[in-house]
């Protein structure tokens, strides 16, 4: 009898402890030694992002960060998401402006993770003017599916570098950026919907992307404004993904954004040039474009291809709202046979 209670006893604290925690917290006052729980949170959104695990949700106080964080867990089809969100009612800050860049760097980077979400952070102030380093507000990278990225805020990030002796030849920085890295798995199952990305200085990059080997995805309800250069750009054949056969963003849905507010014109890398896009497709294929407002850009929509011998294909934009535009409404073709332009932008 004594057995048996033993073995029901181990058999009930094994079960208990193979249960996610579902809440933990950080705090600017915390202490990473504590246990993470709302009376005792931890300090850095850092330590939340090597300890928190599937099916939990962090939940970061109100307050500026002064972190650069690398996501290092991943939740699972079984437990759930790993959710990463200000506290209801609060505002968690990202602060990056004591920090120079380190080559190509996030605020926040999500590289090889699945089941994760990012929701209504504040991430802000990455700044540099060296053209070799790459500038952004979050990073997704490599591969990994079931990524959302949900009504954050994401502003000032800037690549400053003025460019040499063409249009396009600046710096890169990017407002939210995902690159499908891996030939043999995607990017897969991604949503951005509901962020604001706003007042970057992107040199010769985007400010929201998708790139390479990403697939179903959903880019939807954000609002991208006052950008020196592209809004929403899908992107392929840069070499992002070692595999030709897949190293292009494909079979995703871009909808119901709000657009504006964006020209290269007086961007350092492009001068008086104005050729920046509301939303561009270089490259995908098999993507639904449409119930977006686009205004106030140098082109509303355009549909081409910057590399030899590859084309943008399958493309349907329908149902958008287009005006004021510097340059074109909507522009549907691509460069010369001859030409292929280097990823300068990228």
């Amino acid at each position: 009898m004594k057995f048996l209670t033993v073995l029901v006893l181990f058999v009930w604290i094994s079960a208990a402890a193979a249960q996610p925690n579902t809440s933990y917290y950080v705090a600017t006052t915390g202490n990473d030694s504590g246990p993470g729980s709302q009376s005792e949170p931890w300090k850095t959104i850092q330590h939340a992002a090597d300890t928190a695990r599937a099916g939990s949700t962090v939940n970061i106080r109100g307050g500026t960060y002064g972190e650069r964080v690398r996501i290092n867990v991943s939740g699972n089809a079984n437990h759930g998401f790993i959710t990463f969100r200000s506290y209801p009612g609060e505002v968690a800050v990202m602060d990056a402006s004591r920090f120079p860049p380190q080559g190509r760097q996030g605020v926040l980077t999500i590289q090889d993770q699945s089941y994760v979400r990012i929701e209504r952070l504040e991430i802000r102030n990455f700044r540099t003017a060296e053209h070799h380093l790459t500038p952004m507000g979050i990073n997704v990278i490599g591969s990994g599916s079931h990524i959302e990225l949900l009504n954050n805020n994401v502003h000032d990030i800037q690549q400053t570098f003025p460019g040499r002796d063409k249009p396009g030849s600046g710096g890169n920085g990017f407002g939210i950026a995902v690159y499908g890295t891996n030939a043999q798995a995607p990017i897969t199952d991604l949503i951005i919907d509901g962020n604001e990305v706003h007042h970057l200085k992107t040199g010769s990059s985007e400010s929201l992307v998708v790139n390479g080997n990403v697939t179903n995805f959903r880019i939807t309800h954000n609002k991208v404004h006052d950008n020196n250069n592209i809004g929403i750009d899908v992107i392929g054949f840069e070499r992002t993904a070692s595999d030709p056969a897949v190293d292009q963003a494909h079979d995703g849905v871009v909808s119901h954004n709000l657009v504006y507010n964006i020209t290269s014109r007086g961007n350092p890398a492009y001068g008086n040039d104005q050729s920046s896009d509301g939303i561009y497709v270089d490259g995908g294929t098999r993507v639904l474009i449409e119930q977006n407002t686009i205004h106030d850009v140098d082109f509303g929509i355009e549909l081409a291809s910057e590399h030899k011998d590859r084309a943008t294909s399958y493309i349907t934009a329908r149902n958008n709202l287009i005006y004021h535009c510097h340059t074109a409404g909507v522009s549907i073709g691509g460069y010369a046979p001859t030409v292929d332009i280097p990823s300068t932008r990228r």
